[in-house]
Parts: structure tokens; sequence; C-alpha cells
């Protein structure tokens, strides 16, 4: 799963700022700054969420986002502290477009450990030959992109 890449990414930045006390989210947050933050979530998502489009992702980037942003004041809220997969497990899970396009409702019916091993069976069953499905033309997008990548990214 793709999503055990990140939460290894999570360790390794983790590991390599033990002086700072604040949680994965904002240490991450902190390290690959915003417009590095909201890449991560797309490309976790897109990974594990193949059968979803780009506009069903932004809701989700935009919650991750401002959970970044809160999770770096000086009071962060207690979902900081949790566990990086069971935040994406839930956030995913709270949205009933991606459950049922994913074919994720048997593992958003579970909890804890059950509901994170069968979110990693599921990552291992996504085909990895995916194609790009574009929902407009590749030129269309292209163009967007040259005119401006982090509102290409975000949107």
């Amino acid at each position: 799963m793709q999503w055990l890449s990140v939460c290894s990414l999570l360790v390794l930045l983790s590991v390599s700022a033990p002086s700072q006390a604040q949680n994965q989210i904002c240490t991450i947050f902190t390290e690959i700054k915003e417009d590095g933050f909201k890449s991560l979530i797309l490309v976790g998502l897109a990974q594990n969420l193949p059968d979803s489009t780009l506009g069903d992702m932004v809701p989700l980037i935009a919650e991750a986002l401002a959970m970044g942003v809160k999770c770096c004041s000086d009071t962060p809220p207690e979902d900081c502290d949790r566990d990086v997969a069971d935040l994406f497990q839930s956030a995913v899970c709270s949205s009933e477009t991606l459950v049922e396009k994913n074919h994720l409702k048997m593992c958003c019916e579970k909890t804890a450990a059950e509901r994170t091993h069968c979110f990693v069976d599921h990552k291992a069953k996504i085909p990895r030959d995916l194609s790009f499905k574009a929902e407009l033309p590749a030129a269309d997008q292209c163009e967007d992109f040259k005119k401006d990548h982090n509102a290409f990214v975000g949107r």
C-alpha cells in the first residue's frame, strides 16, 4: 500500500527531527510546506483510490491541508496525535462517494487494525498498470498546468 510509504516517510521525518515535540502531521507540514503537503496528499489518495476523480479528492485535500494548519497551531486538536493511517482511513470512509467508487464499504465497516489490514489488502489488489483517466483532454490539462501548477494541483 502506497500509504504505507507515506507512513514510512512520516517515521523518517520524525526520526530526523527528534528534538521537535510536535505531532507527525505538523512535522511533515513544516518540512515540505503547503504545496508539498497538498501534493503528498494527492499522491496518497490517487494511489489508493484509483476509481476516483480529482474532483472527488479535492475536498479531502482541502481537509488535510486545514488539518496540517491546525496541527501546527499553538493549540493543536487531539486528532493531530492520532495515527496518520487511521486519519487517512477515517477521512476516506467519511466520503460515501469515495467508499462507493472504490469498493471500500467492507473496509470502512471495520475498526482499528482490522480496517488497516483491509485497506492494505485493497491496495494490494489495485492493478499496477493503471492508465490515466483524463477528465479533460491531455492538451488542455497540460495548458492548465503550465498556466498555474499550484491551482492545477489544488483544483
